[in-house]
């Protein structure tokens, strides 16, 4: 039997369009429970969901592992068996950076100049469309009648906060196949074929603690020195090179009357190459603080290696 010759992209993109309302009810429906990374029951029902929607337009898979996250959000490997060669594995996160209850808050869609609504939502860009995409892609190239390959959809729910639990998951899902596609759009909508390297540092210092108002001489502030560190770290940015340090989090005291005997700060660290990462390193390890007596112990948690663009990736 002869295959069926390949749609030309212009019909598959007519086709799209076509159920372009299906797929935006299966966007909102999505964006409609929000999934905190930090939201366990919250993440659990979105899975479920996203389960549901992925069985309602490709049917049940032939096969499936739902990997337990732990204190994270769960994540689901659904495989569907293809009936051409090759295996691709389409990956994408369904928790966001929104807290829980953000959604009651948000703003209605508003038309545009041209009529057209506007989409919103949190996590509709990051990246619960793309979720909603894959499925559709596979349903429409199946629908096509051309050979497909196997594919193999990887839903994790930590993504926002570094891939804790899902990392060795995806690790041996894309060992396994022969080519990894990544489901989160760019700001442009271009095809993404590279990342800059991900850290993401843990500063904790250590003051003396004294009471502020009989005796703060005898005291060495943690948060004063943190806040030192953190304005140096800052300088340590080379935005010209792609390098991008952002203290995201801060805590530290015990009071507002005891000088600060301990305060810790997280810091999110982006780099292009390796060269700037080891740059980095040293910089950060070399900042002094002004009060010998305070002690400052960095965590270098270099979560994601540069992503380069290669023959390889």
């Amino acid at each position: 039997m002869t295959a069926s010759p390949a749609p030309a992209p212009a019909a598959l993109t007519a086709r799209a369009q076509d159920v372009s309302s299906e797929i935006v009810t299966d966007i909102l429906t999505l964006v409609r429970h929000e999934t905190s990374s930090y939201d366990l029951p919250g993440l659990a029902a979105g899975l479920d969901l996203l389960r549901e929607l992925a069985v309602h337009r490709l049917g049940q898979p032939d096969h499936e592992h739902r990997h337990p996250g732990g204190e994270c959000g769960d994540t689901l490997t659904l495989t569907y068996t293809g009936t051409a060669p090759g295996h691709v594995a389409l990956v994408g996160h369904y928790d966001t950076v929104w807290p829980a209850g953000t959604l009651a808050a948000w703003e209605q869609p508003q038309p545009d100049g041209d009529g057209r609504e506007k989409l919103s939502g949190p996590g509709i860009f990051d990246m619960k469309t793309g979720l909603a995409q894959g499925i559709w892609a596979l349903k429409l190239a199946r629908e096509s009648g051309v050979p497909v390959p196997t594919v193999t959809f990887l839903f994790n729910g930590d993504e926002e906060i570094g891939s804790l639990s899902s990392r060795p998951v995806i690790e041996e899902v894309a060992q396994k196949v022969d080519v990894t596609l990544v489901l989160e759009p760019t700001a442009h909508g271009a095809v993404k074929t590279g990342r800059k390297g991900t850290g993401i540092f843990e500063v904790t210092v250590t003051g003396v603690e004294a009471h502020a108002g009989l005796a703060p001489e005898d005291g060495a502030s943690a948060i004063t020195a943190l806040s030192e560190f953190v304005v140096a770290a800052a300088a340590v940015a080379a935005p010209d090179k792609g390098t991008t340090i952002n203290t995201g989090l801060i805590k530290g005291g015990s009071g507002t009357n005891v000088v600060a005997g301990h305060a810790t700060a997280s810091i999110d660290i982006r780099v292009s190459s390796q060269a700037e990462q080891d740059r980095v390193d040293a910089e950060l390890d070399a900042i002094e603080v002004s009060d010998p007596r305070v002690r400052v112990e960095i965590a270098h948690d270099w979560n994601r290696p540069p992503m380069t663009l290669n023959a390889a990736s």
